[in-house]
């Protein structure tokens, strides 16, 4: 025999939870108090079609608020509305929404503005207070797979837990891609080619070409070295600005500038994820910031929402990928652990880093700890590339 159904009550509340956050976007209602307002943004306008064992299926149009600089759904945005599509998974089944402990997502297509998704969640495995959750999300006309995201989830988070010392010393193993090295040119394809310009760079014609003495040859080389170093330094601190206006104004374009066109794109969710953020540091392939958590981002609880805390790590990500690769980028592949939570008003600070390349991809880690007693709170991981495939580049794509 197999388990016995849940009671009604509980589809029925996990349907109303979904349907409530969609109404809440629409209306602007729940403003005044925070409560669920970070929920409200990426369920805008959602269609609850089932709720019920263990299983939710919702569906959405791609709203312009929470588009990137492309049109196309910010992987933030998917990453939170999976997050609210898993809870209700298993609200349908246990009654209570479950606060997330690991959560990893795959992107396989970009959606684009008005394009209509559908977000199917289904509770796979239990495991003590455990719960295991899948979602898938298709492009409802075509049936393009658009996400996978998998996640546990518990009623609550242990106090004391030491699983942030295992996962920290577990880092180096996280990715196997080559190790960053300031010093290795293919870091960046724009400095490399400036060097070869200037290593490659030939006498006019009609000019005649002397033997140079020995120690000619070496001041020559050391000055064509010198002035590619100086290029490249130059390269390095030109991405690292742009990337920390990025971080402060979203409405900046990947040259840092505030354009029209820009300020007139979706900029709602990263304007939101990191509002008031502070910039400490921004260089080569390292961006650190702090920010207090403001009763926006707070779930039911008081507590920083799992999806803003997703999202925010997603533009960390970006931005420390943007000061190695210099072009905007695409999420690939998200994995994100929790350990604590973090109450409203509480200071937190974001470390980015790029860890490691394989071909096109790029691995970046952000740890996020309370700025108080450096507890750690999460840490992510992600893959991250140039572009997605166009028609235009699909066939020349590595990938």
């Amino acid at each position: 025999m197999g388990d016995p159904a849940p009671p009604a009550w509980m589809a029925a509340a996990a349907r109303k939870w979904l349907e409530d956050a969609g109404a809440i976007a629409e209306d602007g209602a729940g403003a005044g108090d925070g409560r669920r307002a970070f929920n409200a943004l990426p369920l805008f306008g959602v269609r609850v079609s089932l709720a019920e064992r263990g299983r939710a299926v919702c569906s959405l149009r791609v709203p312009a608020h929470l588009t990137d600089a492309d049109g196309s759904w910010h992987a933030g945005a998917i990453a939170a509305a999976v997050d609210d599509v898993c809870a209700a998974a298993i609200m349908s089944v246990e009654g209570i929404i479950k606060v997330s402990v690991h959560y990893d997502i795959s992107y396989f297509a970009p959606a684009k503005h008005h394009e209509e998704v559908e977000m199917d969640g289904r509770v796979v495995d239990r495991k003590g207070r455990m719960t295991a959750v899948t979602t898938e999300v298709r492009k409802k006309e075509s049936g393009e797979l658009v996400a996978i995201g998998r996640q546990w989830m518990t009623t609550s988070r242990p106090k004391g837990y030491q699983g942030s010392k295992h996962c920290s010393n577990m880092l180096g193993l996280i990715f196997q891609g080559e190790k960053l090295d300031s010093d290795h040119k293919w870091l960046n394809p724009m400095i490399a080619a400036t060097e070869r310009r200037f290593l490659s760079e030939g006498l006019p014609n009609g000019v005649v070409r002397k033997r140079p003495r020995p120690n000619q040859i070496k001041h020559t080389q050391h000055t064509h070295m010198d002035d590619a170093a100086a290029e490249a330094e130059a390269l390095r601190l030109r991405l690292a600005a742009v990337a920390r206006k990025w971080l402060e104004d979203p409405r900046a374009d990947s040259a840092g500038n505030i354009t029209h066109a820009a300020s007139q794109k979706g900029h709602a969710l990263n304007s939101l994820v990191l509002a008031g953020a502070r910039i400490s540091l921004s260089e080569h392939g390292r961006v650190v910031c702090s920010f207090q958590v403001p009763p926006p981002l707070t779930d039911s609880d008081g507590t920083w929402h799992a999806g803003a805390l997703a999202a925010a790590v997603d533009n960390m990500c970006s931005a420390v990928v943007f000061t190695v690769v210099g072009a905007p980028t695409a999420t690939v592949h998200y994995g994100l652990s929790y350990f604590s939570p973090v109450a409203c008003n509480d200071e937190v600070q974001l470390d980015g880093r790029v860890v490691g390349r394989k071909g096109k991809l790029t691995a970046a880690v952000v740890r996020v700890r309370k700025m108080g007693s450096g507890e750690l709170v999460a840490i992510g991981r992600q893959w991250m590339t140039p572009a997605w495939p166009t028609k235009s580049n699909k066939s020349r794509s590595n990938l």
